[in-house]
């Protein structure tokens, strides 16, 4: 309540669509210097994943990208992808933190 009383204004936004997420994924990669850090099956995946909503594609690609860092790979591929988003809840003996 106290935080809802400090908010003059509430603006319902609608999802962003797949195509203009991957878009805009594809641009921030260009203007970046390399476009192909992430393969066009993750950026597809990403896009996918991220229901509409830019601040999470954003979380994902950052996740992704810091795994690369860790593990100094060249690109971003389907492979880095299923590890970092693994749904088992044991830390893989492949990826280290």
């Amino acid at each position: 309540m106290p935080i809802a009383s400090r908010i003059r204004s509430r603006l319902r936004i609608e999802p962003t669509g797949i195509e203009e997420l991957r878009n805009c994924l594809c641009h921030l990669l260009k203007n970046a210097g390399n476009p192909r850090l992430i393969s066009q099956q993750v950026i597809n995946a990403l896009s996918e994943h991220a229901a509409g909503n830019y601040r999470a594609l954003m979380n994902m690609a950052n996740d992704l990208l810091a795994a690369a860092l860790r593990r100094e790979l060249d690109q971003i591929d389907e492979k880095l992808f299923f590890e970092v988003f693994s749904m088992d809840p044991k830390p893989s003996s492949r990826v280290k933190q």
